[in-house]
C-alpha cells in the first residue's frame, strides 16, 4: 500500500484535534453529562493522551451506535 502524504500528523495536529474535540461535545447535553464534565475539565491532557496513543498506534475506537433519523420526511 502507498502512502499518501503524511496523514497521522495532520490527525494530530492541534486544530484538527480540538475541532473534533469539540464536534464530540456538541450541544449541552453531552458537555454536561458525567463523561463532558470530566472530559472537559481537562481538556488539554485528554488531548495529549489521546494524540499520544494516535501516534504510537495503540488508538482503538469503541464500538459506535446506530440509529435511524427521519429528516423532511426521508429515512
Amino acid at each position: 500500500m502507498r502512502r499518501e502524504g503524511y496523514i497521522i500528523e495532520e490527525i494530530v495536529a492541534d486544530r484538527n484535534m480540538d475541532l473534533a474535540f469539540n464536534t464530540v461535545l456538541r450541544g449541552n447535553e453531552r458537555k454536561e453529562s458525567p463523561e463532558g464534565r470530566d472530559l472537559l475539565a481537562d481538556k488539554q491532557g485528554t488531548l495529549e493522551c489521546i494524540k499520544k496513543e494516535i501516534i504510537q498506534g495503540t488508538f482503538k475506537v469503541t464500538e459506535y451506535k446506530e440509529r435511524d433519523i427521519l429528516e423532511g420526511g426521508k429515512w
